[in-house]
């Protein structure tokens, strides 16, 4: 989309999962009047228009397990390996 241009514009996609396939729906939506600015790789403010990504179920949220603070105690890196996934 074109800093000219005014409007919006919104995709939807199917996704799957590799490691439990499930299936979720992705929509990814910009609207030109949420533009903003930026500084590029060389230091020089451009405008863009930033992206909404909503998925649809949301992901399902779950308690952390008792032992994950044994990893944590143990290796700090690998406890934040296990919380991301």
């Amino acid at each position: 989309m074109t800093m000219g241009m005014y409007g919006s514009r919104k995709d939807y996609r199917i996704l799957a999962c590799r490691g439990c396939e499930a299936v979720y729906i992705q929509t990814d939506e910009a609207f030109s009047e949420d533009a903003d600015h930026r500084q590029n790789e060389f230091g020089e403010w451009e405008s863009y228009i930033p992206s909404k990504i909503e998925h649809w179920p949301s992901p399902l949220k779950r308690n952390r397990p008792i032992w994950q603070w044994d990893i944590d105690m143990l290796d700090t890196s690998l406890g934040e390996l296990f919380s991301d996934i």
